[in-house]
C-alpha cells in the first residue's frame, strides 16, 4: 500500500494552485465579502488552468488513493454549490 503523498506529482502543481486559488476565492467572497480579492484569485485560477494542460502529459492518470481523493473533492464541490444555492 502506498502513501497518498506518492500520488502527488510536480507536473500537477498548476492544477493544485488553480484549485487552491478557486477555493480561496470562494472563501473570500462568501465569508469575507472581499470581492476584489476574490476576482483576483479567480483570475489566477483561470491562468493556472490555462497552462496546466501543457504539463499534464508528464504525469500518469490518477489511480488508487489519488482517484478517491479526486472523487471526494468533486463530491465536496457539488455539495458546497448546492449549499450555496439553498442558502440564497
Amino acid at each position: 500500500m502506498s502513501a497518498p503523498i506518492d500520488d502527488l506529482h510536480a507536473s500537477n502543481l498548476l492544477t493544485y494552485a488553480g484549485l487552491g486559488a478557486a477555493l480561496a476565492a470562494i472563501a473570500m467572497a462568501v465569508d469575507g465579502g472581499n470581492f476584489a480579492a476574490a476576482g483576483a484569485l479567480l483570475a489566477l485560477s483561470a491562468l493556472a488552468d490555462t497552462f496546466d494542460g501543457r504539463f499534464r502529459g508528464a504525469s500518469p492518470e490518477p489511480t488508487g488513493s489519488a482517484r478517491s481523493v479526486l472523487n471526494s473533492t468533486v463530491w465536496s464541490m457539488r455539495s458546497f454549490s448546492e449549499w450555496l444555492r439553498s442558502s440564497s
